[in-house]
Parts: C-alpha cells; sequence; structure tokens
C-alpha cells in the first residue's frame, strides 16, 4: 500500500515538472529603448493594518504614489511598453521577459514584466554592445 501511495506521487511530481514551461519558451521582446518617461504608481497597503485608525494612517502613507519607469522599446516586431524601477537610458539594448500568466501584448502594466540589459540587440543599432555604450557616452 505504501509503496504504491510513493509511486503514485512520484509520477505525479515527475508529470507535473515536465509540463511546466522552461524559461526558453517565454515569450521575450529584444530591442532597444526608443523613449523613457517618470510616470508615478501606486505603492501597496498592508491588508492587515486596514480596520485601526493607525493601520489607516500607515497605509495612507504607504500607498501614496511611487515614482518608477515607463520605456518604449522598439523590437524587430514593433514598440513595447513595460514599467521597471530599473534605470535605462535611451539606446539601451534591453529583453522584456512578461511575467507568468500576463496578458501577451505591446504595452506590459508594473509588475506584469522585467527588463533586463542583453546584448542580443542587432549590431547596427546604438549600445547593443558595451564598447558601443562607452563610444557613445564620450
Amino acid at each position: 500500500m505504501m509503496r504504491t501511495l510513493c509511486l503514485t506521487l512520484s509520477l505525479t511530481f515527475i508529470t507535473g515538472c515536465a509540463s511546466m514551461a522552461s524559461s526558453d519558451e517565454e515569450p521575450r521582446h529584444v530591442g532597444t529603448i526608443d523613449k523613457s518617461f517618470k510616470i508615478s504608481r501606486t505603492g501597496k497597503g498592508l491588508s492587515a493594518l486596514y480596520g485601526s485608525p493607525f493601520g489607516e494612517l500607515i497605509n495612507s502613507a504607504l500607498t501614496s504614489p511611487v515614482e518608477t519607469n515607463r520605456y518604449y522599446v522598439r523590437t524587430a516586431d514593433g514598440n513595447v511598453s513595460a514599467a521597471s524601477d530599473e534605470a535605462y537610458a535611451v539606446g539601451d539594448c534591453v529583453i522584456i521577459v512578461p511575467r507568468t500568466g500576463a496578458s501577451p501584448g505591446s504595452a506590459y502594466a508594473y509588475g506584469d514584466a522585467r527588463l533586463q540589459r542583453s546584448d542580443r540587440c542587432p549590431k547596427d543599432s546604438p549600445r547593443s554592445t558595451p564598447a558601443a555604450a562607452q563610444t557613445s557616452q564620450r
């Protein structure tokens, strides 16, 4: 009985892991930052603090607007926008990785995608390599 239960659980875990998508299958957008803007987003409050006057005061401070960045990235498939707290310059080569479960598209809200530096931009694109970034800063 115990052996059957262990076998069943093992097979369940193995098939569950096999059905998970690898990170290489995630939809990604690679391109050059075309524009960037400072935007405001609402901070996150703590639901445990609601209900008391002191908790309401703390939550109002936590949910006050927070400054972040909105980037417009020029990709081979068109323009894609995403928000991030990380700082990038116009011309930087980045990859946009949507969060699992985020709606696919060309505009990602704060938290729906992450940006990271990349070296996969076309060679003729400005700042696609670290050497090009140093040359453009001179």
